[in-house]
């Protein structure tokens, strides 16, 4: 199997020599399966996804969410990569030997990563929004080397799975250590190991998970869970973890609170319960602290989160949702005559009202109604789904239409959107406006299909969009995408 991507993002360069085929974005891949010992071995661009992702997990990993289960990852192990996300990805080469109920990955990867160089310090970040519009983004564009290298086991017996994990990541320029009290602790140098010991085994009614990890510097991190059907209409899910702030790893991506599994302890509880054949309850309590200080706390602290998701399904194909979330954590508050700001409680506040169902059996639609309060700010959006996917026709597609008015940035909605084959689009809502998207599909013959995507939004209460090469002088924004995709 072969796999080609090529990407530019609005306001890079297109017509450069420099850039091949004259996109800013390349990725590809060559996979082969069943070669000799080799279950599967892939040249080019790959993904690693081990356990429950606390030592090395590339690509999406997804958090706490309304299903239960999330809480447990479902390893993939090596896959082709086959996005156009400039990310955190692996190139070189990779193999899966599999030997009746051990399975052997050993890879190596070497590539150039977008960094800010501070110097003869080093690097200060690592940069991963894969734009390179300006001056400024063109001048941290490649210009840090890293090798990764490494193995992972996995040995399955009897319902039982045990994975070793180990890897080695080596740079060519120094990571500059942190610089603000908050950052102490931030990894610096060249080099740095990763090793990590998970497992997954199921008794009676329970399914039982967890992950030990450690660096080459730094403290361990562990995660332990269990799914656990009570009767045929309760499920239980448990989770604790604790994450050192000096836990250093790339490849982070465990079931957390923060955006990243650092600094970190928290205790998970959530049932499911399904009291009828149409109606079912899903409820967690979430209870976390952070030992250690955070950007814009400036002191240790701790919150809580709880969501209540109530679904009723009158049909296989309809679906009622009403869903609440409340959040509480810590923020820094300037209060008058104080000297600095001082962590004080932020409360964050979620209402969604979401339906789908049938029109008929070529037509279905979604609507959805949203509201998001972070103290005196709210967000507000309303969208209108519709549906078009016959069976066994050449052409599908989909449109929304949206109304939307967020009185602050920290009130943002998020919302998926459907888009292009490979292409992974979540709009967050702010602002006041209106949007229309849609997005459709023709299978000219067997083998090849064309994607094309329009998007229109119109902003009430701007008079310019974006800035840079970005800027727009006007209140409407629009894009168009066309994807071509032939397999042979």
């Amino acid at each position: 199997m072969v796999g080609l991507q090529a990407e530019k993002d609005p306001g890079e360069s297109f017509f450069n020599n420099h850039q091949p085929l004259g996109f800013d974005f390349v990725s590809g891949h060559l996979e082969l399966k069943q070669v000799g010992p080799f279950k599967k071995v892939v040249f080019g661009d790959y993904n690693l996804q081990f356990g429950e992702g606390l030592s090395l997990w590339s690509g999406v990993g997804f958090g706490k969410s309304s299903l239960l289960s999330s809480i447990a990852k479902q390893e993939i192990g090596l896959r082709s990569y086959s996005s156009v996300n400039e990310g955190f990805f692996f190139r070189g080469l990779a193999t899966q030997i599999a030997v009746k109920g051990l399975q052997i990955i050993p890879f190596y990867s070497n590539r150039n990563l977008d960094a800010t160089v501070q110097d003869s310090a080093g690097i200060s970040s690592v940069n991963l929004s894969g734009l390179h519009r300006t001056t400024s983004e063109l001048s941290y564009k490649k210009t840090l080397n890293q090798q990764v290298y490494g193995t992972a086991l996995t040995y399955s017996f009897h319902g039982v799975s045990i994975g070793l994990t180990g890897y080695h990541s080596q740079f060519n320029r120094n990571f500059q250590g942190g610089q603000d009290l908050y950052n102490q602790f931030k990894f610096s140098g060249r080099s740095l190991s990763n090793f990590s010991v998970n497992y997954h085994f199921s008794v009676a009614n329970t399914y039982y998970f967890g992950e030990v990890a450690k660096a080459s510097v730094g403290k361990s991190a562990y995660l332990v869970g269990l799914l656990s059907s009570l009767s045929p209409i309760v499920t239980l899910g448990l989770l604790y973890r604790n994450y050192p702030v000096s836990y250093p790893s790339f490849y982070n991506v465990a079931i957390a609170e923060s955006s990243n599994s650092i600094n970190e302890k928290g205790f998970y509880s959530g049932l499911a319960v399904k009291f009828h054949p149409k109606w079912e309850w899903s409820f967690y309590t979430d209870v976390f602290s952070f030992p250690w200080l955070g950007f814009g706390v400036n002191a240790p602290s701790n919150g809580s989160e709880i969501l209540s998701l109530i679904s009723y399904k009158p049909s296989k194909t309809s679906q009622l949702q009403l869903f609440y979330q409340r959040t509480q954590k810590a923020q820094n508050s300037l209060e008058e005559d104080a000297p600095i700001a001082s962590p004080q409680p932020h409360v964050q506040q979620k209402y969604r009202l979401d339906f789908r169902c049938p029109l008929n059996r070529n037509f279905s639609m979604h609507h959805r109604a949203e509201m998001n309060r972070v103290g005196q700010e709210q967000g507000f959006v309303l969208l209108h789904d519709l549906v078009y996917q016959p069976l066994q026709s050449k052409f599908s597609g989909n449109l929304r239409m949206a109304v939307f008015n967020v009185s602050d940035y920290d009130a943002r909605i998020y919302a998926f959107q459907n888009d292009v084959l490979y292409s992974y689009s979540i709009e967050a809502y702010q602002n006041k406006g209106f949007q229309l998207y849609v997005n459709t599909r023709y299978t000219l013959r067997k083998g090849l299909d064309f994607w094309l995507r329009y998007e229109s939004k119109r902003y009430t209460n701007l008079s310019s969009l974006g800035s840079g090469l970005t800027a727009i002088d006007g209140n409407h924004q629009s894009e168009v995408k066309i994807q071509v995709r032939y397999q042979f």
